[in-house]
């Protein structure tokens, strides 16, 4: 398992679905208990897509990202922290929050599954939210 830091102190920022709770047990395991501090956002703050080798598109900034740490008492550190280079950050209560308000788990699978043949036949040059969920939308 390969671990990082932004630091010597011990700061990362994690993904979502209350993974921080996962990582944090996990290098509290490998660390001996070494306190750490971790965060999640409730999605990821870009929507982008590959375009080359070395270049990304990116498609949407989130906006009104929510933002806690595990366990929460750091919420405030972590925000100072990370607020500069994700300003879209907002204070949730707690990891469960951002966990409930990441709409993904919802939304792709049934948008993937439905689309599966024309996903198949764009050969990777497939957008799901205006190809897939815009006539739904329109309605």
């Amino acid at each position: 398992m390969l671990l990082s830091s932004t630091g010597p102190d011990g700061r990362g920022l994690n993904g979502s679905n209350l993974s921080s709770l996962r990582f944090y047990l996990t290098v509290k395991e490998v660390s001996g208990g070494k306190r750490i501090r971790v965060a999640e956002t409730s999605s990821l703050p870009y929507g982008c897509r590959r375009v080359g080798s070395n270049a990304v598109n990116i498609l949407l900034r989130f906006q009104n990202l929510f933002f806690a740490a595990f366990p929460s008492q750091d919420t405030p550190e972590m925000m100072n922290a990370f607020k500069e280079l994700f300003p879209s950050l907002v204070r949730a209560t707690h990891v469960l929050e951002t966990t409930l308000n990441n709409g993904n788990a919802i939304t792709h699978p049934a948008g993937s599954l439905l689309n599966v043949g024309q996903i198949e036949f764009a050969k990777g040059d497939f957008y799901l939210y205006p190809q897939a969920s815009h006539l739904v939308l329109q309605e």
